[in-house]
């Protein structure tokens, strides 16, 4: 599959990855997400209008973070608004690619990134040929200016942040919210504007959104009482990572600034620390403070029900109740 060997951060070659990854982070601009801050809160503002205006209860997946995930990544590589719904269904996918068994769910991956892809090459035809403010036009100014970075690789590279940039962020938004409720933090999130920020840590060490890393063991290892062979599959499991009893004293409570070691590896660790990170923080903590903001009296309507395999098993469902707050 092209995609895993040439586009896929996490299971290309390392040396593909030593030279690609510098060159997609140069588009990762710090004053480029600084800029996209007050477009995470318009995009932010106006689904939490809409679910204050349809009732009591909403979704906080299907009617919010979705949303804000899909439009915000969209928004900062480049994609104009109307052609999100081109390629809106296919980009939640990607948890498919660390589904065991893995061929009966092929098909299904295979269809979603033949859209993205498709697509993708055609916007970067167009900003060619009309380069505007956005990240796929810098990665083309990288690419022209004589950079090793072949026209499919630039193509996968974007495919996979656009894929990776939504479900993960759309999860953690909606299991972040859903901590603050179950632990009676919301309303203290109002009133303490640092608290979103500083509990999404313990968001990431509890429910991470990317709980599971696939590796393909390179030669033959013993780790403890267990021998891995080369060519086979392991699967290094962040949820248990982040619960383990021998490095969390109270692994199942959310504690705020958590004393070292905290968990430091939510977003990967050393080369592969996720590119979009500073991007995600951003959104999650404008995501979950602008639903403080505008919701109050906000519980659970029923249990969170969550994607079943893969990579990504963020929750599908978190239905809550609310009130409007009142105070703006």
């Amino acid at each position: 599959m092209k995609f895993v060997t040439t586009g896929n951060f996490n299971m290309m070659s390392a040396e593909d990855h030593a030279r690609i990854r510098p060159i997609i982070v140069r588009g990762f601009r710090p004053a480029r997400i600084k800029a996209t801050e007050p477009r995470i809160q318009a995009i932010a503002d106006e689904l939490a209008d809409a679910i204050v205006m349809n009732g009591s209860t909403a979704n906080v997946v299907a009617d919010y973070s979705h949303y804000v995930s899909i439009r915000t990544i969209s928004a900062f590589i480049g994609v104009p608004p109307e052609d999100i719904d081109k390629f809106e269904s296919a980009s939640v996918e990607l948890i498919l690619l660390s589904a065991v068994p893995f061929e009966p769910s092929r098909p299904r991956l295979e269809a979603a990134l033949t859209t993205v892809h498709a697509y993708v090459g055609s916007l970067i035809e167009r900003r060619r040929a009309a380069p505007q403010d956005d990240f796929i036009s810098d990665l083309i100014a990288i690419q022209d200016a004589g950079e090793k970075l072949s026209q499919d690789e630039l193509i996968w590279s974007i495919v996979f942040i656009l894929l990776a940039g939504h479900d993960t962020t759309r999860s953690q938004i909606a299991s972040t919210a859903r901590m603050l409720i179950d632990n009676g933090l919301w309303e203290q999130a109002y009133t303490d504007r640092t608290l979103v920020a500083r509990a999404l840590k313990e968001s990431l060490r509890i429910y991470p959104a990317a709980y599971r890393f696939a590796r393909v063991v390179e030669e033959d290892m013993t780790y403890g009482d267990v021998t891995f062979a080369a060519g086979g599959r392991v699967a290094l499991n962040l949820a248990a990572a982040g619960r383990d009893p021998e490095v969390f004293e109270n692994p199942d409570e959310v504690v705020l600034d958590r004393a070292a070691p905290g968990f430091d590896i939510g977003f990967g660790y050393g080369n592969h620390h996720c590119i979009g990170w500073a991007l995600a923080t951003a959104e999650i903590t404008i995501g979950v403070q602008t639903l403080v903001d505008r919701l109050q009296a906000v519980t659970l309507r029923s249990p969170v029900e969550y994607k079943v395999g893969g990579t990504i098993a963020g929750p599908e469902k978190v239905e809550i109740e609310f009130q409007p707050r009142t105070a703006q």
